[in-house]
């Protein structure tokens, strides 16, 4: 089985180096780092290539190649602040 090395990098900048089978779901990537983080998975998404990492796609659906990049931001919560 073929495997590959992804790079998560956080809003802050940090590196979390992954290496997982090209048919692995990217869910549990996710749920790795969130829980690395120590951030709920749902206060966080996940791009690549500009689109959101959806839990079911894997390396191989989306052409990943060893060493690439996915950016994990966190979800903006709440609304505008209007005045009173």
């Amino acid at each position: 089985m073929d495997y590959i090395k992804l790079i998560a990098v956080g809003q802050n900048r940090a590196k979390m180096n992954f290496c997982l089978k090209v048919n692995t779901k990217l869910k549990k990537l996710k749920k790795a780092y969130s829980e690395r983080m120590d951030v709920p998975l749902g206060a966080l998404r996940f791009l690549y290539d500009g689109r959101r990492i959806k839990d079911d796609d894997t390396p191989q659906t989306l052409q990943m190649e060893t060493n690439q990049i996915i950016e994990v931001y966190y979800e903006q919560l709440g609304g505008a602040y209007g005045s009173e």
